[in-house]
């Protein structure tokens, strides 16, 4: 591949530790868009649920704190433990919300606040870690490694439905778990030269570019994904059961 070829000391499995950051979608079209983790085994996906719509409100605005939280203390992304703990929400956050159903109210409602929260917030830093260490590696080879990512959430959306219940969390739990791995093992890959550095940003200017020209980007992205990620909630759009089919063909067209 030509990312490979470009870069001296970078070998296949360090290519493939790039694919780590598919995980993070994989877990989210398990988790949404599939009824593998419903528990009263109506085979509904939980963005039919409560739960998932306090989610799609969090996520844009945790999205923004930890943005203002970058800007205050720079670089506080970059430590390993801050990836160990978002997995480790992200986890939790799964786990609830596939258990909230059966735990009684007013525990339930508790339940789906916390595993709104976690599933909120948890992805947001993993997807922030990976778009840092990725920003750090040669363009030639992100080109190559993120669509081919986009396969991990293709296989595991046709696989773990069909694995059954328990299963099903189990392995969708994990799998921030192997997005954080596979990010630590980026960072190294890159610290120790055997992924090709990217060019330094902006090297061909004197200054940074304009807050002015980035900031109606971000907003148009915001109120887009904002106003997207609830609407199948909203409109009762998602009645299909099952494996989301029309998710997954997203996926691979991505």
């Amino acid at each position: 591949m030509r990312g490979i070829i470009k870069g001296a000391n970078a070998g296949v499995p360090c290519f493939g530790r790039l694919m780590g950051f598919g995980f993070i979608y994989a877990w989210g079209v398990c988790m949404w868009n599939t009824g593998a983790l419903d528990i009263l085994g109506r085979g509904e996906p939980l963005n039919e649920s409560g739960v998932w719509l306090a989610s799609a409100v969090v996520t844009p605005f945790a999205c923004l704190v930890f943005a203002a939280l970058e800007e205050m203390k720079e670089g506080a992304f970059g430590t390993p433990r801050i990836a160990v703990v978002a997995s480790i929400c992200t986890v939790a956050g799964t786990v609830l919300a596939a258990a909230f159903p059966s735990v009684p109210l007013p525990l339930g409602f508790a339940v789906q606040i916390i595993a709104s929260v976690f599933t909120g917030t948890g992805p947001v830093v993993l997807a922030v870690l990976w778009m840092v260490q990725l920003s750090r590696v040669d363009s030639a080879v992100v080109e190559e490694a993120l669509p081919l990512s986009f396969l991990v959430p293709l296989v595991c959306g046709v696989i773990v439905p069909s694995l059954g219940f328990t299963a099903a969390v189990a392995i969708t739990a994990l799998m921030p778990c192997v997005a954080c791995l596979l990010l630590v093992s980026v960072r190294s890959a890159i610290d120790d030269g055997r992924l090709p550095c990217a060019e330094p940003p902006f090297a061909s200017y004197d200054e940074e570019p304009s807050r002015a020209r980035i900031l109606p980007t971000f907003v148009a992205a915001f109120f887009l994904f904002a106003l997207s990620c609830p609407l199948p909630f909203l409109t009762g759009v998602n009645e299909v059961t099952g494996t989301a089919w029309l998710s997954l063909a997203g996926n691979a067209l991505a």
